[in-house]
């Protein structure tokens, strides 16, 4: 049985949750160990199946394989099996980045000879690797490995994959059985290899490239060229999984390591077409696609998604005789690169081998490379966009052609079901890691974002995933003890139906050591209920010593809007300088398309140690398409040795096509030439006098209403003194009331409850103190007119209050609840309710009332639709929307989001991380000062919107984003590292405390700088805008330094402020505050 000589320091790269929760220094669970490597497809879905006792290790693609598993074996021993999964071919093996074949076993010799010490004397090896035992050369290298490793080995000369796991080569006996579970091999639809099978059948062609084809009939497909040059692949390396190959080699010779990075001489092995994609051959192959079709008036555009490789990379990367390759729709080539460029292998490697001017598109494959194709270099996947002449027959031409060499071939690859009328989205349901690192402080506090799970697809059942976690640079352990930095024990997350979204926490040891920042990784595994495990499938979790205080990162964009073909800076700011590299990972949102409508330099912004300011480039593309104006929206993803405070976007506007031309400036007359007047003898320059800098007065109050105004209490309300009693019986009944004040009592059951012309006390049960309702009885409960008590007591209830001042508790579950007319208090008290002011009739466009509604505790909606009505969440996760007039909202606990809508609002968010809009979420046209609100975050990291009016907005406590809206607005930022932007208007901005962002926006803005703090202005315009000094801050205190583009302002060595893409400001540009 195999024994674990070391848990502690093992470091194992994937584990599954069933074998380790067998994990301990002397376990002997384990017989078998399993090497996957990172580049199989889909190895995450083989993972999930592996029998028990079988201990499982990813490889990874960036570092030697053989080594790896050296390094693994030497903490077994008495091991019975090896299990190697990876691609191969015939008398080859690839492990991470090394290629194992009969030339370099004398290499390897001494490393694969202690694999033996950990086996037991009879074990066998199992390879599962396409083809490896094919031919003389994989019988010799199969029987040198058993020789060398001593042990028996099963292989294959077949295509594993795909339902066949057949092992028909065997050095000896072999006992073990395959590593998999059967339902797992059945359902794996992939081959361990990337094959390419000839096919030139138009039919299947057509068949295999055919998808969302909604408005588009009679295709017909025609080859021309050579029969060899075209047919199917599948599980390629460049990320289309299956499709069309077509080739001016020999299609089949493709997969395969790349043995030679240039053109290397094999001799005359005949025309071009039978070679190994590089030898010398006919001159002029070529191979052409021709798909006709016909359109009808709905098909606008035509989509597919290809990639574009050749032998010809990188060193004739410049050359006038490159091969040709052309998308040609009705004869209007439209293969472009993402920036718009022609697909070409000049515009792809422009210098030969000077990478850096290779094109971003562009993936080079030199000599033994992790990517298995003979090409030297090949594109990303690319999207053709093209449009459709509709009510007429269309040409879609796909052609490739060698140019002069004969020689040196190249390859276009078509996905498979992506050509048609809409671009392809996948619904297969998985789950990924939200980003690939996450950060802790080692006291368990997060920094930054939560370590979040999302499924995608459909999520309309129940599903779960583990999480599995392994030392990084991090020791894990099943328990908090000495020398552990982390709970190893893996973590299942499980979803509900309609559920997208999970997080997870780990257990961190927050020991007294001083250590560096150490990582744990992170991987998913066995998915249930038919989900996949997603591209994102790992992740790395950085466990930060607290006492480092890691900088704060800011994002800014310039332009704010730009036309097609123009470029703009996306560029990140560092609080503080640090002595580590801090990479910041962007995602690419808004209605403009990442690679279809712009590109970029890169996805990721790094700044190197000692700096403070890194930026990337984002290049719009002319796609000649007539289309309205697209948003461009960067989001901060993730960070490594940094942390941003709340949301980091930045947003700038792609203006489409612009419809005027300039007119041509007309050349101006020349003038003739003047005498020169004589020079004057020079005076003297006099010294200038300094003006004196302009006071403004600020009558700006850093407190906000809020902290002045009492929230709503509920008082002591008691039922009516009646007339009547009225009861219902056991089961569901319909109650009715009459002119006199009654109580009616629905009792069990689902009732309806009426009452009328009195002050009624209408219950649902039997009673605010004996509250009999079940929680699956519903009940509907009208109060009508009279100042009417109303109880729904337990059950998904709906109760109206009717006309007059009524009084509504909701009681238990999920209530809907109406006040209607009159002044009405509405309590929702426990559940997830809906609390509805006023009524929605339209007859009462402006309905009486002035209503008083709690939440109570759940999660709520509550409108307070017309009149001054005042709104208190209470417990749980409020949605509350204050409607028109002058409203008080306070969302109390927790996480809320607040609405003002229209009227002038007070809006007091309370505790947590709240949301709160001044107007509607939505544009909304106010006149004379309506909707001028006043909005306080209050605790927690808090999003604030003005909206509409004049607002006054206090972020409070926390870590705030504050967005003004249109109309002049002021914002206070208050305690904490706070984003504020003024948007439109002339705003007046105020960061407070901590380290801030400034971003006026549209109009002439004030920012405030005082002593407190450090102000980061994105925008500041000379002329336009004005810097406020306050607190007694004068001119003459301050120092300008300049770095690297920004202008800091500094005060005895104090950093106040900076000012990003101002070079230099003077003193016109200050007022003081008094």
């Amino acid at each position: 049985m195999a024994v674990f000589t070391s848990l502690i320091p093992f470091g194992l790269d994937f584990i599954t949750p069933s074998n380790l929760l067998n994990f301990s220094s002397s376990s002997e669970a384990f017989t078998e160990i399993l090497f996957i490597d990172s580049n199989v497809t889909d190895y995450q879905y083989l993972l999930s199946g592996i029998k028990p006792g079988i201990y499982p290790v990813l490889l990874k693609n960036e570092t030697d394989g053989i080594v790896q598993i050296g390094e693994h074996l030497s903490r077994f021993e008495n091991l019975e099996a090896i299990h190697l999964v990876c691609h191969g071919s015939p008398g080859e093996i690839y492990l991470g980045n090394t290629t194992l074949n009969l030339s370099n076993l004398s290499i390897y010799l001494q490393s694969l000879q202690q694999w033996s010490k950990a086996l037991h004397p009879k074990a066998n090896l199992l390879i599962y690797s396409c083809e490896v035992a094919d031919g003389w050369q994989g019988k010799a290298f199969v029987k040198a490995l058993s020789q060398i490793t001593q042990t028996q080995v099963a292989a294959t000369t077949e295509k594993l994959g795909q339902g066949y796991w057949d092992f028909t080569v065997t050095t000896g006996k072999i006992n073990t059985e395959l590593a998999f579970k059967p339902r797992i091999l059945n359902n794996y639809n992939h081959q361990l290899a990337f094959s390419i099978t000839a096919n030139n059948n138009s039919q299947d062609l057509l068949n295999n490239l055919l998808g969302n084809t909604s408005g588009l009939s009679n295709f017909n497909l025609e080859i021309t060229g050579d029969s060899s040059a075209v047919g199917l692949f599948q599980d390629d390396p460049f990320g289309l999984t299956s499709g069309i190959v077509l080739s001016t080699g020999n299609a089949v010779e493709i997969p395969g390591v790349n043995t030679a990075s240039d053109f290397t001489d094999f001799g005359d092995l005949g025309a071009d077409l039978n070679t190994d994609l590089g030898n010398p051959g006919i001159d002029g192959d070529a191979i052409t696609l021709t798909i006709t079709f016909d359109a009808n008036a709905t098909a606008k555009q035509l989509f597919f998604q290809y990639v574009f490789g050749s032998e010809e990379f990188v060193e004739y990367g410049g050359d006038i005789f490159n091969d040709s390759f052309e998308l040609l729709l009705n004869g209007n080539n439209l293969a472009q690169l993402s920036d718009g460029q022609t697909v070409t292998i000049n515009n792809l490697v422009p210098n030969g081998n000077d990478s850096t001017v290779f094109h971003p598109d562009y993936i080079n494959n030199p000599k033994n490379p992790d990517t298995l194709t003979k090409l030297d270099g090949y594109t990303k996947v690319l999207t053709f966009s093209g449009n459709i002449i509709p009510n007429s027959k269309n040409t879609l031409t796909i052609q490739i052609q060698d140019v002069s060499d004969g020689s040196l071939d190249s390859a276009v690859f078509l996905k498979s079901g992506a050509l048609g009328t809409v671009l392809p989205t996948d619904t297969t349901p998985s789950v990924s890691f939200s980003q690939p690192t996450y950060q802790i402080n080692e006291n368990g506090s997060l920094i930054g974002s939560e370590i979040t799970i999302n499924r995608s697809g459909d999520a309309t059942q129940p599903a779960s995933v583990d999480v599995i976690l392994t030392d990084g640079t991090a020791t894990g352990g099943p328990a908090l003890n000495l020398g552990i930095d982390y709970n190893n024990t893996p973590i299942s997350v499980n979803f509900v139906a309609n559920q997208t979204t999970a997080t997870l926490n780990i257990p961190i040891n927050a020991d007294n050591n001083i250590e560096p920042t150490e990582t744990v990784n992170l991987a998913l595994a066995n998915p249930s209920n038919g989900i996949s495990i997603g591209s994102q499938s790992t992740a790395v979790l950085d466990i930060v010593e607290p006492n480092i205080t890691l900088p704060v990162v800011n994002l800014s964009i310039s332009p704010t809007s730009l036309t097609e073909t123009e470029t703009l800076t996306v560029s990140a700011f560092l609080s503080t300088v640090t002595n580590q590299a801090v990479s910041i990972y962007l995602g690419f949102l808004g209605t403009a398309t990442k690679d279809l409508d712009y590109t970029v330099s890169s996805d990721v912004i790094v700044i190197p140690a000692g700096s403070t300011i890194g930026s990337i480039t984002l290049t719009t593309i002319n796609d000649n398409l007539l289309e309205d104006n697209e948003s461009i929206i960067i989001d901060l993803s993730s960070l490594n040795n940094a942390t941003a405070i709340g949301v980091q976007q930045v947003v700038s506007q792609l203006i489409n096509n612009p419809n005027s031309s300039p007119s041509p400036t007309p050349e101006p007359t020349p003038e003739p030439t003047p005498e020169p007047t004589p020079e004057p003898t020079p005076e003297p320059t006099p010294e200038p006098t300094p003006e004196p800098i302009s006071n403004i007065t600020l009558d700006l109050n850093p407190d906000c209403s809020c902290d002045s105004l009492k929230p709503p209490t509920i008082n002591n309300i008691i039922p009516n003194t009646v007339e009547d009693t009225i009861n219902g019986r056991d089961g569901n009944d319909q109650l009715q009331g009459d002119e006199r004040k009654n109580a009616l009592f629905g009792g069990l059951g689902s009732d309806e409850v009426y009452g009328k012309d009195g002050d009624d006390n209408v219950y649902g049960g039997q009673g605010i103190n004996t509250a009999t309702g079940k929680p699956n009885e519903t009940d509907v409960l009208f109060g009508n007119q009279g100042l009417d008590y109303v109880n729904a007591s337990e059950g998904a209830d709906k109760l109206y209050g009717g006309k007059d001042n009524d009084a509504i508790f909701g009681g238990k579950n999920n209530d809907l609840i109406y006040g209607d007319l009159g002044n009405d208090t509405l309590i929702g008290d426990l559940g997830d309710d809906t609390v509805i002011g006023d009524t929605t009739e339209p007859q009462f466009e402006n309905p009486p009332g002035q209503d008083l509604l709690f939440g109570g505790e759940g999660d709520d909606m509550m409108f307070g639709n017309g009149n001054n009505d005042t709104l208190s969440g209470g417990l749980g996760s409020d949605k509350l929307n204050a409607g028109k007039g002058d409203d008080q909202v306070f969302g109390d606990e927790d996480a809320d989001e607040i609405y003002g809508d229209l009227g002038q609002d007070t809006l007091c968010g309370g505790d947590e991380n709240d949301t709160i809009y001044g107007g509607t979420a939505t544009k909304t046209i106010v006149n004379n000062g309506e909707d001028n609100d006043e909005l306080c975050g209050g605790n927690g990291d808090d999003l604030l919107s003005g909206n509409e009016g004049q607002d006054i907005i206090h972020g409070e406590a926390g870590n705030d984003t504050l967005h003004g809206g249109s109309d002049g607005d002021t914002l206070i930022g208050g305690e904490g590292s706070d984003r504020i932007f003024g948007d439109s208007g002339d705003d007046i901005l105020w960061g407070g405390n901590g380290n801030n962002t400034l971003t006026g926006g549209q109009g002439k803005d004030l920012f405030l700088i005082e002593l407190q703090g450090q102000q980061i202005i994105t925008d500041f315009t000379q002329g336009q805008d004005v810097l406020v000094l306050t607190t007694g801050l004068t001119f003459e205190q301050l120092n300008f330094t300049l770095n690297n583009g920004a202008l800091q302002i500094q005060n005895q060595g104090q950093t106040l402020a900076i000012l990003i893409g101002t070079p230099a400001i003077n003193q016109s540009d200050f007022v003081l505050a008094s």
